[in-house]
């Protein structure tokens, strides 16, 4: 029994079965193709496969901060602005890939933010201290374990 034709592919135009309709793509090669080539291959790629990111979040106009990983930090950011009256933004994004190695880094950000921390992974520190102890942290890393991918450092005024 052959399994029913759900659409074409968004990359090859290739038909694709009902099992794979979420994705609109006839294989996982397609996927990767089609965001590569329109330049969204590792955001694309890492909320469909679950790579692993740390992410510093900044409360708009404060300096109260949140440190903590996710697969996909920007949908982690929209629940929590459901969530929190003053709106968060990310300021930095680390792409770490496995999730044990995301564990470790976000573990070793909340130890040497330990004495700024005010409940959980929320903290109080100046702007300028907080990227000073991640930058630390980040130096005792291979370059190669891991990827800043983001880090918009808006200092408010």
């Amino acid at each position: 029994m052959s399994e029913k034709i759900a659409g074409l592919c968004k990359h090859c135009n290739a038909p694709f079965t009902l099992r794979r309709e979420w994705q609109k793509f006839c294989s996982t090669r397609c996927h990767h193709d089609f965001y590569a080539a329109k330049g969204k291959q590792l955001r694309e790629y890492d909320k469909q496969f679950g790579t692993f990111h740390v992410y510093l979040m900044q409360m708009e106009n404060t300096d109260v901060f949140k440190i903590g990983l996710s697969t996909n930090p920007d949908r982690r950011l929209k629940s929590i602005n459901q969530n929190t009256p003053p709106k968060m933004k990310i300021i930095a994004e680390i792409r770490c890939g496995e999730q044990e190695k995301a564990r470790i880094l976000e573990r070793q950000l909340l130890d040497a933010t330990e004495n700024y921390r005010t409940k959980g992974e929320w903290i109080k520190v100046d702007f300028v201290k907080l990227m000073a102890i991640t930058c630390d942290v980040l130096d005792s890393w291979e370059r190669e374990e891991l990827h800043v991918a983001v880090i918009v450092a808006e200092q408010k005024e």
